[in-house]
């Protein structure tokens, strides 16, 4: 089997990780310092050959067979210096908190060294092989092929050019007029619910078209109810109710197997509605018809639709359908010159234009084929770069051609010529990704997150944060239509994307064997990363045992209930994961964690999020050195924390859903997150912020009860964002904010008895950028003070009722480049174009909307 993946990224981190220890000098590790030099020295001849090994890959099964067993000693030289820093940390702990375990060191030395000799024996044979495979030696490579011709730090930079929402299409209009038509028109059908069929190659925009459809005005009031299943492959009904209804219906997660369809059918009783089922494939039509009929017996009103979207015509039988094709030439051209060149900046590169209209005729109408390449483009305006992309081979026949067979496999070879080009450090970021659901959205925020417990994040040439990276990687994934944005926040930051099917099929095409997605089939002894739902499981318990080097386990419930909860097979499970860096067990109804979490000196990212049941946290999680993320919203039955919690020094970023916690929270000096959820008897946080000198958001939602912010919040200097959400009984925000000169974003919603804002607003007067404020329903006035926020940019004031008016310095506020104002009835007079009292106020600003008209 090929070696998709890129190796050369690999090895550059094991000789990055070398030279750290080499360079710590731990007495500890002395003895191991020839063995790291030979390491470091065979690695970095067998670099120099990498890129070329990579190529000749499918002509040569001896490069093939020479670079498979290279990836997996160049894994398990990197789980081998993962240990050694882990008992460096270990140690460092220990010695902070006065624990003394020379015992434990005297044994962790000695089976370490056979270890570290193994790795080296087994480089430098892979080494000695290299010399016979004759592979020239590429110096001072940095790049991947032509992508040399575009400098990394070119790239780097936050793309200016902005990228296309998931729902911002073009040239779709006639499309949705006619999709429309066919669900608020007449049916034929006997039982009164038509089914209308979007078919299409993958690629062309069916699920776009479907969202225009779904929330167009003619829909919203045609309809009483709308319900969005995201079907992909996986469609079965009692996983339908825990991942795939992702909009219109707010649904229990406890509801198990027959009673999914019951459940559905009262929700549309005496309703019409509109059902769609996005990307259905071959062989769901039994599922997806089965669905249908338990919705018709449900009382639903005639006039109720199910839009179908599918890639084959096979699937919907001999129900008419809607057939959709390419886009038209000029659409085609509009939608490349965004993505490629950004608004006019075609006219300045008259080479390249005539370069880019050849290429579009390549795309065969097909968007994803051309947002992808424009994506590719944009990078470099080299017209060396240009024509290599055009006349590459990897168009093969014409897409156009495509169109009329269902078949995506041209549509792949183009989506792999993106991948071929990516920098090294995203191919692995991108092949991860395969780990995902399937047509399902996910958040930025967590997805960096997984990023940087598996140390795919680079900071070493930087002095930045790993999340400030990791955000520029996500964007550069953006920029290249990798990723769609479906939601961003008032500060225009990105909040959920969704992958396409297709760059989903190709991550899992680069990323097999090493990543398996809910296929345990699929599953051997190279496996470092699984998602499953914990259905397989129940049906093979042992089939886990056997993946001793897994560094990912995901596992997602199916609704069916689980055999965790009681912790025995937990217990198993986790004690031969010594390895897992992400582990993933949210809403598996667990109620104990087991004493072997502790075992896990790796573990960078666990996810206990919706264990309601769930009532402690064993001791020996506080060996846990090394973990960054810890998520236990929904835990609402937690009552203590380990005594030991300080422990966790490597934590940044945590979400608890309880008040019996809170005063240990102190003492993580590394939170550069906390969120703090649900906790609806919490009444004051007095000690949570005392320490937290390097927070930088912190988030407050749902918690009735919590009269005050704490007074020592002016610790957090580093503090960058505050949301306050949903907190009935705080009706101030005065705190001495003096020292809070990082602060950019002030969320304020879901105040009932807030009346003012805080006098010190403009201690932020260099800083603060965004200010959204709603659900306030008794605030009066906005503070004077707010003319002084020099740095303003987006304001939004929305459902508070009886705000009357603006302050008289709001004309100040020169950087204001967004002001939105909705159900507030006295800023709405008042704020109208020209004839508002308000108005000379408000009128320098560049984006005004009033009750979501833009005026």
């Amino acid at each position: 089997m090929a070696v998709p993946m890129s190796l050369l990224n690999v090895s550059q981190k094991v000789m990055s990780k070398l030279t750290s220890l080499l360079s710590l000098k731990y007495d500890l590790y002395t003895s191991f310092e020839l063995d790291f030099n030979k390491l470091q020295s065979d690695l970095t001849s067998i670099s120099a050959v990498l890129l070329d090994a990579e190529k000749q890959q499918a002509k040569s099964h001896s490069v093939q067979d020479w670079l498979g067993k290279l990836q997996d000693a160049l894994y398990d030289a990197e789980d081998l210096l993962d240990d050694l820093n882990a008992e460096a940390l270990r140690q460092k702990v220990e010695n902070e908190f006065r624990v003394v375990t020379s015992v434990r060191n005297f044994f962790f030395l000695s089976g370490m060294d056979e270890t570290v000799k193994n790795i080296r024996d087994r480089i430098e044979h892979i080494e000695r092989q290299k010399r016979n495979l004759h592979l020239p030696q590429l110096v001072n490579d940095k790049g991947n092929g032509v992508n040399n011709m575009v400098s990394y730090r070119q790239r780097e930079r936050e793309h200016t050019r902005s990228y296309l929402h998931f729902n911002e299409v073009v040239g779709r209009e006639n499309d949705m007029k006619e999709v429309v038509e066919l669900l608020c028109g007449s049916c034929n059908s006997n039982d009164g619910v038509c089914v209308v069929p979007i078919v299409g190659m993958g690629g062309l925009g069916k699920t776009a078209l479907a969202h225009l459809v779904f929330d167009s005005d003619e829909v919203k009031r045609g309809f009483d109810l709308r319900i969005w299943v995201d079907v992909s492959d996986d469609f079965k009904l009692e996983r339908i109710w825990q991942k795939k209804i992702t909009r219109g219906v707010n649904c229990s997660d406890n509801v198990l197997g027959i009673d999914i369809l019951s459940s559905l059918q009262d929700k549309v009783s005496g309703k019409k509605f509109l059902l769609v089922l996005d990307d259905v494939w071959r062989g769901n039509q039994v599922e997806w018809l089965d669905l249908k009929s338990a919705l018709i017996s449900g009382g639903a009103k005639g006039g109720s639709r199910i839009l179908v979207t599918t890639r084959y015509k096979s699937t919907i039988g001999r129900i008419s359908s809607y057939n959709l094709g390419g886009l038209h030439d000029g659409d085609c051209w509009s939608l490349f010159e965004k993505w490629a060149f950004g608004e006019g900046e075609s006219a300045q590169h008259p080479n390249l234009a005539k370069i880019g209209i050849e290429i579009v005729k390549k795309c065969g109408g097909v968007p994803l084929a051309i947002r992808t390449v424009g994506g590719l483009l944009s990078e470099s305006k080299e017209e060396s770069y240009w024509l290599f992309v055009k006349d590459s081979d990897a168009w093969g026949l014409d897409i156009g051609h495509m169109l009329e067979l269902e078949d995506n496999n041209n549509i792949l070879s183009v989506l792999k010529l993106s991948y071929d080009q990516l920098p090294l450090h995203l191919k692995e970021c991108f092949a991860y990704c395969s780990l995902l659901t399937k047509g399902l959205e996910f958040r930025k925020e967590d997805l960096i997150q997984l990023w940087m417990s598996q140390g795919f994040i680079d900071i070493s040439e930087r002095c930045q944060e790993s999340e400030d990276v990791g955000s520029l990687y996500f964007n550069e994934l953006v920029s290249r239509s990798i990723f769609d944005v479906v939601h961003e926040n008032h500060r225009t930051e990105i909040v959920k994307c969704r992958m396409h099917d297709l760059f989903h099929d190709l991550a899992k095409s680069v990323a097999t064997p090493f990543l398996v997605n809910y296929d345990i089939t699929n599953m051997s002894e190279r496996t470092r990363h699984l998602s499953l739902w914990d259905q397989d499981l129940r049906e093979d318990p042992n089939s886990f045992l056997k993946l001793p080097k897994l560094r990912t386990l995901i596992l997602r419930p199916t609704g069916l209930g689980t055999f965790l909860g009681s912790g025995s097979y937990l217990d198993v499970l986790l004690s031969g994961s010594t390895y897992l860096r992400v582990l993933d067990l949210s809403r598996l109804g667990i109620k104990h964690l087991p004493n072997s979490i502790g075992y896990m000196k790796h573990l960078r990212y666990l996810n206990l999020n919706g264990n309601s049941e769930l009532q402690s946290l064993p001791d020996s999680i506080c060996r846990l050195h090394s973990l960054q993320t810890l998520k236990l919203s929904g835990c609402i039955k937690i009552s203590t924390f380990p005594k030991n919690f300080s422990y966790l020094v490597s934590l940044r970023h945590l979400v608890i859903t309880s008040p019996h916690v809170l005063e240990q929270i102190g003492t993580l000096t590394s939170l550069r997150s906390l969120t703090i959820e649900h906790c609806r008897n919490l009444e004051s946080l007095s000690e949570v912020t005392q320490n937290l000198r390097v927070l930088r958001t912190l988030r407050i939602h749902n918690c009735g009860k919590l009269t005050s912010l704490p007074g020592n919040l002016v610790n957090c200097t580093a503090l960058e964002n505050l949301e306050v959400v949903n907190c009935q009984k705080m009706g101030s925000l005065e705190v001495s904010m003096q020292r809070l000169t990082k602060l950019r974003s002030l969320t304020i919603k879901g105040l009932p008895k807030l009346v003012t804002l805080p006098d010190k607003l403009e201690c932020y007067a260099m800083s603060l950028q965004y200010l959204f404020i709603s659900d306030c329903v008794i605030l009066q006035e906005l503070p004077e003070c707010l003319e002084k926020l020099a740095s303003l940019m987006r304001v939004y004031i929305m459902y508070c009722p009886n705000l009357h008016k603006l302050p008289s310095g709001f004309c100040h506020l020169t950087a204001l480049q967004v002001l939105r104002i909705e159900g507030c009835p006295y800023l709405s007079s008042r704020c109208q174009r020209k004839t508002g009292e308000d108005w000379h106020l408000i009128a320098h600003v560049r984006e005004i909307y009033v009750d979501n008209v833009k005026i």
